[in-house]
């Protein structure tokens, strides 16, 4: 005989509730960081750099990466360089190809692809301020929602920037 799930419907509605609790706490310490101290001059290779591997993304989705993923993916970076991972992609890593579905795993990739570069060029960055480099950029997320959308304002603001658009 086939179980039947005897749970109320509030004991339901609590499992939901914890599960959407556990979810957001998990993204509770990352808050997006609004003060200026990456837009200053020294850190606009390290910034560029980022969201040029930002950019190569949406260009590699057919304009279909959103904001949301983008989120997503600043966040699990910042929990992996948290975690210990290295910031830079080691030089023998497997190169990923994009594919639909897979946005996220290819943003980070291409991510620290673009920062293994930069550092073979101008030296290592502190954890740390790659941490504030991208809740920085998180904080444009949050403030490009007017542009075209929320679902689109900072792709939409970063691939008119990336194209000479904006200045």
């Amino acid at each position: 005989m086939a179980s039947t799930d005897r749970k109320s419907h509030d004991q339901k509605r609590k499992e939901k509730l914890a599960k959407r609790a556990e979810r957001l706490a998990d993204q509770r310490d990352i808050r997006p960081y609004s003060g200026t101290k990456y837009q200053q001059e020294k850190w606009i290779p390290q910034v560029y750099e980022t969201e040029l591997a930002v950019y190569e993304t949406i260009l590699a989705s057919g304009q279909t990466l959103t904001n949301e993923q983008v989120r997503q993916g600043f966040i699990q970076l910042i929990k992996q360089l948290r975690d210990g991972v290295p910031a830079a992609l080691p030089d023998d890593a497997p190169k990923i190809v994009f594919s639909s579905g897979h946005e996220i795993d290819f943003l980070n990739w291409n991510i620290r692809r673009h920062w293994r570069m930069l550092f073979n060029d101008k030296g290592p960055v502190a954890m740390d301020d790659l941490v504030g480099i991208l809740r920085t950029l998180l904080h444009s997320i949050q403030a490009r929602g007017w542009h075209t959308g929320p679902s689109l304002g900072y792709v939409a603001f970063l691939q008119e920037f990336m194209q000479g658009g904006l200045y």
